[in-house]
């Protein structure tokens, strides 16, 4: 009976094996898309589909219902049969508030709000399944408005979805955080010591040689990722060979008007060597470097904000301005809480320029902020304290924050979409010392239950502070999948590289770069929960298989589609190379075509455009127009 047994369990174990053979090989078939009846793109036999940033396509070009109706058609006669729209945060702020009027280049977002009507969303849905497409919402829970500031006593021409913020007033914020200011991302407890004069300000700028590193060149709106020269060591006469001179301090109540400081101060410059620590407090050199040190001191300052101009050769200050071990502030041997920027506030809702009338941008939010380290400049904007929350960004913590972000997805549904694809990242988590946010009392007791620290004591250790905030956004991603499933409809989830190896280093691809949220799920569960899965990667023109590898092993062994971003916008990603390399990758179901708009005026290898008469058609002579099998013809105003 033994032997028998044995014979019987290895024959089960052999069937099971055939029939995982035959599953690998039917998910192959699946996931690699041979079938090359319904090509769209010359040189890649996998899906495609293209995504529409709605208010971004509403802001570059004026759009009435025929001409969205229009456009969308176009986009349909090309041969996609899946499109994606990007939804507008609640209530409309728009993550730059770009709504409002100003000089420059034509900004037709809020004329072509009122020339559509109703809800823009809805009427872009319903034309796209008219013309036969599915269609899925792109929708960033985390991504809730705030990214510009106008000065304290400011009224901002956008109703009331504006919060006071460190700097002024946050603009453009979903509505719900105006009834639930406190559910934001809040910072850990911080003395901000208000009612101290300040005596002395300390400036350190380093001497000894700064290695290259990663970074970002944007060019007309061309981005690119280049590795910078290293700056060279100076020597000790620095000092003397690159001088700092012509020194003005100036106050503010309000971070708009700029006064002159009148009273009298001293500076003084020394060298010396020091522990460089970043914004996070992680060391930016293994050992203490050789710093020259500029101190102001004789002051009275007693104004919320301040700041210090100089002259001198730019290269000659290298400094993390958002470094407390660059930039300090004290009062007598105190050393008081303060916020640094070397950012000038954009004048877009307020009509005013400079510092002196307009102020500084702390806390920088949005698609303008990507550097949060080395900087050389000689004007520094200080505000006392620290941002007490993440302006745009809601803590996944509260169960009412995940159920008004159930809401969404509920509305979603109402307007008829085929499926939802909740993308992580957005344009309003970044700050500079993230770290020291997500300090909620939801966090805090689940961090003290799992660990035993109290994280109001003691500092938490930041990455598993993330994992943990991810396990309350995947309450919110089973939830969404419940709602979607019950209603036979799918749910897609973007993941990136970071959730497998999460850093704190603030460039990309790391959990640290700033339109990452702080939440890191566990990407398995994830896998496991959506229905398809997106990889959001910045892949400047070459695909990396090696990139977020994990997660394409574990949704082609699941099943499960997953699609690749093809950059069009921001990398050039839309070439024969780029399509050569995914097409060979069998994880990957298709491409998703980042994004519609072409944008006039800059570099751009968007998809369409709208003439001055009306006309709507593909771009002559973009990639989208080469790679084509088909080109559809322009569609002229009736």
């Amino acid at each position: 009976m033994d032997y028998l047994a044995k014979r019987l369990q290895k024959i089960c174990l052999i069937c099971v094996a055939l029939l995982s053979i035959n599953i690998i090989a039917v998910q192959e078939t699946v996931n690699a898309s041979t079938d090359v009846s319904n090509n769209i793109l010359k040189g890649y036999e996998g899906q495609v589909a293209p995504i529409m940033d709605l208010d971004h396509d509403m802001f570059c070009y004026f759009h009435n219902r025929e001409l969205l109706k229009q456009k969308i058609q176009l986009i349909a006669n090309c041969g996609f049969k899946r499109f994606y729209i990007i939804a507008s945060p609640p209530g409309n702020p728009d993550y730059s508030t770009r709504i409002a009027p100003q000089d420059g280049p034509p900004n037709f977002l809020r004329q072509s709000r009122e020339a559509i009507g109703d809800d823009p969303l809805a009427v872009a849905i319903s034309f796209a399944k008219a013309a036969g497409m599915e269609v899925f919402v792109q929708y960033k829970p985390y991504e809730g408005g705030g990214t510009f500031t106008v000065p304290h006593g400011f009224v901002p021409p956008c109703n009331r979805n504006w919060i006071e913020t460190l700097g002024g007033r946050a603009v453009g914020v979903d509505p719900f955080t105006l009834e639930h200011p406190e559910m934001l991302e809040q910072r850990k407890n911080t003395d901000d010591a208000l009612s101290f004069a300040a005596d002395r300000i300390e400036m350190a700028f380093v001497l000894d040689r700064i290695p290259g590193r990663e970074s970002l060149e944007v060019t007309q709106g061309a981005m690119k990722e280049v590795i910078l020269p290293d700056y060279p060591a100076l020597s000790e006469n620095a000092i003397i060979d690159y001088p700092a001179t012509n020194f003005n301090l100036y106050i503010s109540t309000d971070n708009g008007k700029y006064t002159k400081y009148q009273d009298k101060f001293t500076v003084i410059e020394r060298i010396e060597r020091r522990l460089i620590r970043n914004a996070n407090g992680e060391l930016a050199f293994p050992l203490p470097v050789l710093c020259r040190i500029i101190q102001l001191s004789g002051l009275n300052l007693r104004s919320p904000y301040f700041a210090i101009e100089f002259e001198g050769d730019n290269k000659a200050f290298r400094t993390i301005p958002y470094s407390n071990s660059c930039m300090s502030v004290y009062s007598k041997d105190r050393e008081l809480p303060v916020t640094v920027s070397p950012r000038i506030r954009d004048g877009i809702l307020t009509g005013k320029t400079g510092f002196m009338e307009n102020g500084f941008e702390f806390e920088e939010n949005g698609p303008y902020y990507w550097h949060c380290g080395w900087r050389t400049d000689r004007l520094y904007g200080f505000a006392r304290g620290k941002a007490k929350h993440v302006r745009g960004s809601l803590c996944e913590g509260y169960p009412e924050v995940r159920a008004h972000w159930l809401a969404q997805i509920k509305r979603y549904i109402e307007l008829g979409c085929d499926g939802v694809d909740i993308r992580l990242q957005n344009h309003t988590s970044g700050v500079t010392d993230f770290v020291n946010y997500g300090f909620n009392p939801p966090i805090v007791k689940a961090y003290k239950k799992r660990y035993g620290i109290d994280i109001t004591k003691q500092d938490p250790d930041p990455i598993k502070m993330m994992l943990l905030r991810g396990d309350f956004l995947m309450m919110f991603v089973k939830d969404a999948a419940d709602l979607l499933h019950q209603k036979g409809l799918k749910l897609q989830m973007h993941l990136d590289d970071y959730v497998q190896y999460p850093t704190l280093d603030p460039t990309f691809p790391s959990a640290g770069f700033w339109c990452m949220p702080k939440a890191i799920p566990d990407w398995r569960q994830v896998v496991k929960t959506a229905d398809e899965i997106s990889i959001k990667e910045y892949n400047w023109g070459k695909y990396n298989p090696y990139m977020s590898a994990k997660i394409k092993d574990e949704a082609y062994a699941a099943g499960k589609p997953l699609w690749v971003h093809c950059y069009m916008q921001q990398g050039h990603d839309l070439n024969s190379e780029f399509l050569r390399a995914v097409g060979s990758d069998k994880r990957v179901t298709g491409l998703l075509l980042y994004e519609v708009v072409y944008s006039d005026g800059i570099i751009s290898d968007g998809m369409v455009d709208i003439t001055s008469d009306g006309t709507v058609r593909l771009v002559p002579g973009s990639p989208i127009d080469r790679f084509l099998v088909h080109s559809p013809k322009p569609i002229n105003r009736q």
